[in-house]
């Protein structure tokens, strides 16, 4: 290896075994292996690790133009074959390439070596049991597809959703656009009831704002094989998958083969536009009164008017999301082959109403006999310094006054006696009321009520401070 810039080696063949430079002679034989097969009639989009296909068209120096292919190829790190005394991915130093089985003299061209990787991972459990594992984990695959790559994608083209452009970024001297991808998720032979799903570990808070949206795309692997509803796209929020969340299902919409605009391939049908006040609500509706014993851990839906089921298990907060999870689920009667993409998942109105803070202070002094100190401070919901976030406004009102006094009672009693006795008082008091409710924790104090709210009456912070003291006594 050399630390210039240009080229130091004579050869490109390397002139010692050590290339490592680890002064050891390693013989050991343990690696993982992918294998991908080149001939001509199984590079096919959509099995041999072959994700798309580009045909080009390149003018040869004798007058003739002649088509080429290149194939984006997207090998899963997990699906290894191992070979030897390998049993994990956690020190993997070298990687190589080899071909075999060639007869005649082959040109193969290489535009792109990359190691990716994702944040979304695929859920191994079943949808409506998080405790059973999935047994077939083979008919499913995630990826992306993007502007650069896939805009001359078949069946279906890639394409930006309707309203949204490419992020552009000032270089030097121009203007450069960044690559615009969603997320994919590919299901083969997907059996009738069940669902495959990805999730993503986050940290978010979802109270200030006030509606989830969402771009999906779904398309058939053969033209007409799927109908419309026959998929149906799957949303869970919550602090797991499986036992707190929120859950909402949007009936797909098949883009056809011949679709080209960017209204056909992202239908408005399956945009995902769901006010988030309305989980909250599912939520006080499913409490009932405790003579009834609500049944918390069972799945408790409720069809919106758009025709989107929502639905709520366990004890949610929208206010301490730790993962989401997208998928696809078969509610029709056959088996399904299909894929999804799922395209700028985002959160908008968010709620900017302000607060205000108050501070208050009065002294009095009566000669050298007594003085008198009072201060009073209120802040409503929303108010939060200039350097705060508006994420970081206080969620709570608060009220808060203290009235401090040093009396001399010695200056009471005759002044030949020479006495000092200087007794100093306080007194106050500090009440806080919380915007949320204290079990619910992302739904309104006022929206709630005695019967469903057990905690309501014991939610407001209430403190009382009270002294009294000689000094110097």
């Amino acid at each position: 290896m050399s630390s210039e810039s240009y080229p130091t080696a004579g050869t490109q063949y390397p002139d010692t075994e050590d290339i490592n430079k680890d002064q050891t002679m390693s013989t050991a034989e343990s690696y993982y292996s992918y294998k991908i097969s080149l001939n001509p009639i199984d590079l096919v989009v959509g099995q041999n690790f072959i994700v798309d296909q580009r045909k080009t068209s390149v003018n040869l120096l004798d007058g003739t133009t002649k088509q080429t292919t290149w194939y984006q190829v997207r090998i899963p790190v997990a699906k290894g074959r191992p070979v030897g005394n390998i049993s994990s991915l956690n020190s993997i130093r070298f990687m190589r390439f080899f071909m075999t089985k060639f007869k005649i003299p082959v040109v193969i061209r290489m535009g792109n070596l990359e190691m990716v990787r994702g944040e979304w991972r695929r859920y191994k459990f079943t949808l409506d049991d998080g405790a059973e594992p999935l047994t077939d984990l083979d008919n499913f695959d995630s990826g992306v597809v993007n502007i650069e790559e896939n805009e001359g994608r078949s069946p279906i083209p890639y394409i930006l959703p309707p309203g949204i452009d490419r992020e552009k970024l000032q270089g030097t001297s121009s203007l450069q656009e960044q690559n615009e991808q969603s997320l994919s998720l590919t299901v083969r032979n997907l059996q009738q009831g069940e669902a495959r799903n990805l999730f993503k570990n986050v940290n978010f808070d979802l109270r200030m704002f006030k509606r989830l949206q969402l771009f999906v795309h779904a398309e058939s692997k053969e033209s007409g094989m799927i109908e419309d509803n026959d998929l149906v796209a799957i949303v869970r929020l919550g602090s797991d998958l499986s036992e707190n969340f929120y859950q909402i299902e949007v009936p797909l919409t098949i883009t056809p083969h011949t679709a080209r605009s960017d209204k056909d391939i992202w239908p408005a049908e399956n945009e995902l536009n769901i006010d988030l006040d309305a989980l909250k609500k599912l939520k006080l509706e499913r409490y009932k009164p405790a003579s009834e014993s609500p049944q918390y851990n069972v799945l408790y839906s409720k069809t919106t008017t758009k025709g989107n089921v929502i639905s709520v298990k366990g004890h949610p907060n929208l206010g301490n999301v730790k993962t989401i999870m997208l998928g696809v689920k078969n509610v029709s009667d056959d088996v399904k082959t299909g894929e999804v993409w799922f395209n700028e998942m985002r959160v908008s109105e968010f709620d900017n109403e302000g607060g205000w803070s108050a501070i208050v202070s009065a002294d009095a002094n009566f000669a050298d006999l007594l003085d008198i100190s009072v201060t009073g401070r209120m802040a409503t919901q929303g108010y939060g310094s200039v350097e705060q976030s508006v994420n970081e406004r206080s969620q709570e009102n608060i009220k808060q006054y203290e009235a401090v006094s040093n009396l001399n009672v010695g200056k009471m009693f005759p002044k030949t006696w020479g006495l000092q006795i200087p007794v100093s008082t306080s007194y106050g008091e500090e009440i806080k009321d919380p915007k949320y409710d204290a079990q619910y924790q992302d739904i309104l104090l006022n929206e709630t009520n005695a019967d469903n709210s057990p905690n309501r009456n014991n939610a407001q912070d209430y403190t009382r401070r009270k002294s009294i003291s000689l000094i110097n006594v």
